[in-house]
């Protein structure tokens, strides 16, 4: 732990004067401290110190019986919540320049129909999953708001075709091609396949006058845990990706987002549900799951009507605390399923979310396959499911609402 981390810790009061928080070091300047054994009573407690300490409320909300709330003293933000099902209070201190600005809802008369894109490019000749071809997909979307600005979300891999793939969709959607704003830019994770699109985006665009990028959001994992993480690169992918975007843009905002954030951008909600803080626990590290995925920002986006949830590439485990800590309230009207379709989702989560569209993200012949696994042949044939909609090598576009049966595919590399 470093000194400012060191730092952090000091300026905010004590959760328990009975007990020591286990203390993680959370990345770009964060510190996680976890109390165990607590109530809903001593969580709000907590939060009457902070007050009385000088930290003025920020936000705060309860969202399936999980409460939320952030303060902000200074350059010191926190960001505490409670969660009934383990009975841990989180609580996030780092500086305040991390916080989410404020919301930026847009006054300006609708210009458009909201849009949800989903990109998928063709990215090699020898992928092979299950003895079938996976050479396309990954998960890019792009959301056309109300206002004409965009929302991205990851951008798949490191090349012209997921950079140019992004590139033409914007120009395509937006009302003034010469003037295009991505209000926000979403990664989930450090996965190449998910960093990739802005790092390659960033580079093959730099100097490009009319498009900015106001907002970087993310929440990923230590410094440290990524440079020990045993795929060895995903130190470089995320400093990659946040470098590369400052370079984009000097003056742009790097937000680290936390579960139970609500954000509203161009007549969107944002739902944050669950970052990589939640997989954290005394007794399990990085180092006890092997499986990355579960540093995903699961997220809820609400627009016109309609509900979209973005899974990214939750692994099991966070699947599983995602239905511990929210049930039912998961219901989405579209669904971006875990892990491109594959191995992650369960029965479980889709049981919650009960979607009338699901959004794969993989090639047309690995499909099939995905559909044969359990948690996927629930969700498709057991639930209430309209529609699948995979991304193959295609550009799909969704207007919002959306009505199942009415995407149109706008590109199409086969």
């Amino acid at each position: 732990m470093n000194v400012n981390e060191n730092e952090i810790i000091d300026l905010i009061p004590r959760y328990s004067e009975s007990s020591e928080p286990f203390v993680i070091s959370d990345g770009d300047g964060a510190v996680q401290l976890i109390s165990e054994n607590t109530s809903a009573d001593e969580w709000r407690g907590y939060c009457r110190k902070l007050t009385d300490a000088g930290f003025a409320p920020v936000w705060e909300r309860t969202a399936a019986g999980n409460l939320f709330a952030a303060y902000r003293k200074g350059d010191c933000a926190v960001t505490t919540y409670f969660t009934p099902f383990n009975s841990f209070a989180r609580t996030v201190a780092e500086p305040a320049k991390n916080m989410s600005p404020a919301d930026s809802v847009s006054n300006a008369e609708k210009l458009c129909t909201p849009l949800l894109t989903q990109i998928g490019r063709t990215f090699s000749t020898t992928g092979v999953f299950r003895g079938v071809a996976v050479n396309c997909g990954l998960m890019c979307y792009i959301i056309r708001l109300e206002d004409g600005r965009f929302i991205v979300i990851d951008g798949g891999l490191m090349i012209d075709a997921f950079a140019d793939g992004i590139m033409n969709t914007l120009r395509a959607q937006a009302p003034d091609p010469e003037n295009i704003t991505v209000a926000a830019w979403i990664i989930t994770h450090t996965h190449c396949d998910h960093t990739g699109g802005l790092i390659r985006f960033t580079e093959k665009y730099l100097g490009c006058n009319n498009v900015k990028i106001d907002e970087l959001i993310l929440n990923y994992p230590g410094e440290q845990d990524c440079r020990d993480w045993i795929e060895k690169n995903e130190y470089y992918l995320r400093q990659k990706s946040i470098g590369n975007y400052f370079a984009f843009n000097p003056a742009g905002k790097l937000t680290k987002v936390h579960s139970g954030e609500v954000r509203h951008i161009g007549g969107a909600e944002l739902e944050f549900l669950s970052t990589q803080e939640d997989f954290r626990t005394p007794t399990r590290s990085w180092a006890d799951t092997r499986n990355w995925n579960n540093t995903s920002v699961v997220f809820r986006v609400r627009l016109a009507g309609q509900s979209i949830m973005f899974l990214a590439d939750a692994g099991t485990i966070q699947n599983e605390n995602l239905v511990k800590m929210y049930g039912g309230y998961l219901k989405s009207d579209i669904c971006q399923v875990a892990h491109h379709g594959g191995a992650g989702g369960t029965v479980e989560v889709y049981s919650a979310i009960d979607p009338d569209v699901a959004l794969f993200t993989t090639s047309d012949e690995a499909f099939p396959l995905y559909l044969t696994d359990p948690h996927n042949a629930h969700l498709v044939n057991d639930l209430h499911l309209k529609e699948t909609i995979n991304a193959a090598n295609r550009i799909t576009e969704m207007d919002i609402p959306y009505t199942p049966g009415t995407s149109r595919v706008t590109d199409d590399e086969s």
